[in-house]
Parts: structure tokens; sequence; C-alpha cells
């Protein structure tokens, strides 16, 4: 109960349905699959997601999971891009984290929301870590 009211707050606070709506305007035809609130990091290497100073300077935004790929801000991550996506599952919520076969990496913390491991558009591999 406790994770939907921190979803649909966090939601509300970073404004989705906001984004969802220009989004769809700027995409006409293209399916949303998930929008939440997230803080986001485009790293040039892969990094155990932890708490640090990084995420100071966290992208504060929605983070969209289109047919098409992941949408956040001016950051777009096309699905064919993706080598890997693993959610790891931390106390505080969910770090997703996304490496391109070009050798960027992403980092996007996330309330807890079980949308992210029901979703079947991505293979997304799934990590408990407490």
């Amino acid at each position: 109960m406790i994770d939907r009211f921190l979803v649909a707050l966090s939601n509300a606070v970073y404004f989705v349905p906001t984004k969802v709506r220009e989004f769809r305007k700027k995409h006409p035809g293209v399916e949303v699959i998930i929008a939440c609130a997230t803080k986001g990091r485009k790293l040039a290497k892969d990094q155990n997601p932890q708490y640090e100073y990084g995420w100071s300077f966290a992208r504060r935004n929605t983070l969209i999971l289109a047919e098409t790929g992941f949408y956040c801000g001016d950051w777009e991550i096309s699905l064919q891009s993706i080598s890997e996506a693993i959610l790891v599952k931390i106390p505080s919520g969910a770090v997703l984290k996304i490496a391109t076969a070009e050798g960027v990496h992403y980092q996007f913390g996330l309330q807890s929301d079980p949308k992210w491991e029901n979703q079947t558009i991505l293979p997304l591999k799934v990590i408990n870590r407490s």
C-alpha cells in the first residue's frame, strides 16, 4: 500500500501525467508502456548502484518506456541499442541499469513498482539487493 502511495506522490511531484501527454503529442501512435518519476544518470562506464555524491546531480524527470525505447528529457535510448538491462531492487526502491551497444551506461532511480518486472517489451534481469 505504501509503495503505491509513494509512486503516486512521486509521479505527481514530477508531473508524470503532463510529461506523458507531451510525449504522446510528439510521438503520435507510439504506445507508452510505463512512465514514472526518476532520477537519472548517464555514465561513461558501468558502475554498481550505490549511494554516492553523483546522485546529487542526477537528472530529475519522467522516465518513459515506450514500444520504441526509453525517453527521459532529451535522452532517447532506442530498444535496439540496449545491450543489457538490469533492475536492481534495493530497500528504498529500485535502480534500472541500462547499457547500450555504444558503451553508454544509464542508471535510473525508481520507486518500487511491479510494472517494471511485469512489462514484456524489454528483457530485464532482476537482482534483489538488501
